[in-house]
């Protein structure tokens, strides 16, 4: 922690007051176990409650921004600095100092972690769970469309539970088209490259005739008589041996 002080100084006096409490060992919403990832999402939550006077979903919504980002740079986005770049300049400056802190302890992968325990921790505190679409593209005029559809699975996966629903969205362009949705235990996949997938697999299936076996491959197999001429002369050396023996040492 400390190089980040080195590097980073442009940071406010507030901000660095509780990067450098004991805010690991604090009280928070739920008791998350894991590693350094967590240490992330905590100090997260502390800037969402202490800097941003409580708005958890602030950077919930960030964390969409940051996907973006992260398709613009490519898969090396992690090389750019948070804290300078123009990319990451709409980020908050507490969301920022947290992705320079994992990028300096070279945890950048992490951030899909740092993301979910989070969203567990402000999820709780909010009395909500996390609905997370995922799409190729956000097309904000889709989103009614999509939440109102979770909301209806939600509802009869889990008719007894009364939290509220939290959207967070990611973008994966791999999807093509349609979405993923996944909420505690449930998920639906409605995209167009699962559908592609399924596609293919049920081709592959149909191509092949699973009815005929293919044909055995013949192997040589010793004949019975061999098989006791064999047997026989084993015995036989065993005879011969034991007769040397005797006549060497006596019966």
């Amino acid at each position: 922690r400390d190089s980040i002080n080195a590097e980073y100084m442009g940071p406010s006096a507030k901000l660095m007051e509780i990067y450098e409490s004991d805010f690991e060992h604090e009280t928070y919403p739920l008791d998350l176990m894991g590693g350094q990832h967590v240490s992330f999402s905590k100090l997260l939550y502390k800037f969402a409650d202490k800097l941003e006077s409580g708005n958890f979903k602030l950077y919930q919504q960030q964390f969409a921004q940051l996907d973006e980002i992260r398709n613009r740079l490519g898969p090396f986005w992690y090389e750019s600095d948070p804290m300078t770049d123009p990319e990451f300049a709409k980020l908050s400056e507490g969301f920022k100092f947290v992705l320079a802190w994992m990028k300096d302890e070279q945890m950048s992968d992490a951030i899909d972690s740092v993301r979910s325990s989070y969203a567990e921790l402000s999820n709780e505190k909010l009395g909500e769970i996390e609905a997370i679409i995922s799409v190729a593209k956000m097309d904000k005029k889709q989103t009614k469309t999509l939440e109102d559809t979770a909301a209806a699975l939600y509802k009869k996966a889990y008719p007894d539970n009364k939290l509220k629903l939290s959207f967070t969205y990611k973008v994966v362009p791999e999807l093509v088209e349609g979405y993923v949705l996944e909420i505690g235990a449930l998920y639906v996949n409605k995209s167009a490259a699962a559908e592609q997938a399924a596609a293919q697999e049920k081709a592959q299936a149909q191509s092949h005739d699973w009815t005929v076996m293919p044909p055995l491959a013949a192997h040589p197999i010793a004949h019975p008589s061999d098989v006791l001429v064999r047997l026989l002369g084993a015995h036989a050396d065993d005879l011969v041996s034991a007769d040397l023996a005797e006549r060497k040492y006596g019966a």
